[in-house]
């Protein structure tokens, strides 16, 4: 019985193709015998040693089970070289990132090195305090002991200048040593100045009252330095070498006598306010006699 689709002369009783292993039926067209004058019948077998017939295409002969084994090798040899090239990759190396379509992009993630703390400066600022905050935090960090101690100071060097020109004044009303006494007088008059100065200068923001004393103890300097310009005048003439008590030396004495007099008051007021701060700060007190 031949096989329709390889051509094959297969026994009668054969239910399938001995080379294609297709089912043969009854419908299968039995070999017919050649006519004697004829030649070779077209749907005749050709020799299956002379390799696999024109006619119907490649050799279908081999079974289509073998190739399942050959599959199976291939896959476990990729499989295998997938697993060499993760175990052989060098450590740490990144993934190369998978490239999306345009439709459809792949996202990736970038990492983000820490960042290192940094010291932030404060902010700038323009604002400044007004002068009554400055002279609270002026008086909050003086010391008033040390303030106190200064104007104590002062004081006990104006006491000096006194005595010095007590004691010209009274050289010159013995009308001896007058080059001398003048000179002592127009050096109280430089002192007063300096002290005058130096009381308007001073820190007494720590002091209660400190400004009413200042005020109160450049008064009292300033009227002292009044007293000793007048006894300057009155002491010129006798230095020159004329110890008469004329109408303008004894003009001169009046005006400084008076001067004196308003020191002398001004400063009694001084030492109202400076005395109890003196006794609070355990310094001495004065009377007018030691200025």
């Amino acid at each position: 019985m031949v096989c329709l689709t390889c051509g094959l002369e297969n026994d009668p009783a054969a239910a399938v193709c001995a080379r294609c292993n297709s089912v043969l039926d009854a419908a299968t067209v039995p070999m017919v015998a050649p006519h004697p004058r004829s030649g070779p019948d077209p749907r005749s077998t050709p020799d299956p040693r002379s390799g696999p017939d024109p006619r119907f295409g490649p050799d279908l002969r081999r079974p289509r089970g073998r190739l399942l084994p050959i599959v199976a090798g291939v896959t476990v040899a990729v499989l295998i070289a997938v697993i060499i090239g993760l175990v052989v990759r060098e450590p740490g190396e990144p993934d190369a990132p998978v490239a999306g379509d345009q439709d459809n992009p792949v996202a990736t993630v970038t990492v983000v090195p820490p960042v290192e703390p940094s010291v932030v400066s404060p902010p700038s600022s323009s604002f400044s305090p007004s002068p009554e905050v400055t002279e609270t935090l002026a008086q909050e960090t003086a010391d008033p002991v040390a303030q106190g101690r200064a104007v104590d100071g002062l004081l006990r060097r104006s006491g000096v200048t006194r005595d010095k020109l007590n004691e010209a004044i009274d050289r010159v009303h013995r009308c001896t040593g007058l080059s001398g006494a003048l000179a002592d007088m127009r050096e109280v008059g430089e002192e007063r100045r300096d002290q005058i100065g130096e009381a308007g200068a001073a820190d007494l923001s720590a002091l209660s009252d400190g400004e009413g004393i200042r005020s109160a103890l450049v008064t009292a300097l300033q009227h002292s330095l009044d007293a000793d310009a007048a006894f300057v005048d009155w002491a010129e003439p006798a230095a020159a070498g004329s110890c008469t008590d004329s109408a303008a030396r004894r003009a001169d004495y009046s005006r400084g006598q008076s001067a004196s007099k308003r020191a002398g008051t001004a400063k009694q007021a001084f030492l109202d306010r400076w005395n109890p701060v003196a006794a609070e700060l355990g310094l001495p007190s004065h009377t007018r006699d030691d200025i």
